[in-house]
């Protein structure tokens, strides 16, 4: 974890544009420095660094020790490369799989939050070593992704678990993964 604290704007421009992150940081431009919805005050950047970086040093610690590691973080996958949504200042979910890509390991994430998890996918969609799997109960963030990736926006509680495990049978049988980030979300 230490080092991703010690040069957090640059892994945060590995996946958020330098801007964007400036305005965080900063405050200004106000305007993008608020895209998550969240009021800018100087203390927003170290809430969101410490939220994120929970993500990107569980991630690490599972991919040390080969066993399960959690982070209690929050307002993760609406944030895009340019921009926060949703109450999502920065993607750590993005920021943790791209620790992980760092460490070549194959990454699945599972999206059950109840909103899509359109900020994450816009930014690993073209990555060859992620795929996202997302069950949404929820119109917000609805995206298009391309397979292997999934999107499924159920409308009735009887077929979300058989969804769920029709998605994990189909991702198993075909990949491996090294590292599964599971997003609970905030919103059950």
């Amino acid at each position: 974890m230490l080092r991703w604290w010690g040069g957090v704007a640059a892994q945060l421009e590995q996946v958020h544009d330098p801007a964007y992150v400036a305005a965080v940081r900063i405050g200004s431009p106000r305007r993008l420095a608020e895209t998550s919805g969240i009021r800018w005050d100087p203390n927003v950047w170290h809430a969101v660094r410490a939220s994120n970086g929970g993500a990107v040093a569980a991630v690490l610690a599972a991919l040390r020790t080969r066993r399960n590691a959690g982070s209690l973080s929050s307002g993760l996958h609406h944030a895009s490369r340019a921009s926060g949504m949703g109450f999502c200042t920065f993607n750590g979910l993005a920021l943790a799989a791209n620790a992980a890509r760092d460490q070549r390991a194959r990454v699945l994430i599972i999206d059950l939050d109840a909103h899509g998890g359109g900020g994450t996918y816009s930014i690993i969609g073209q990555w060859q070593a992620v795929v996202q799997l997302d069950l949404v109960v929820s119109s917000l963030d609805i995206y298009t992704p391309q397979a292997p990736s999934t999107l499924d926006h159920i409308r009735e509680a009887a077929y979300y678990l058989p969804v769920l495990r029709e998605r994990l049978a189909t991702l198993d049988a075909g990949r491996g993964f090294d590292l599964v980030i599971y997003n609970a979300g905030v919103d059950p």
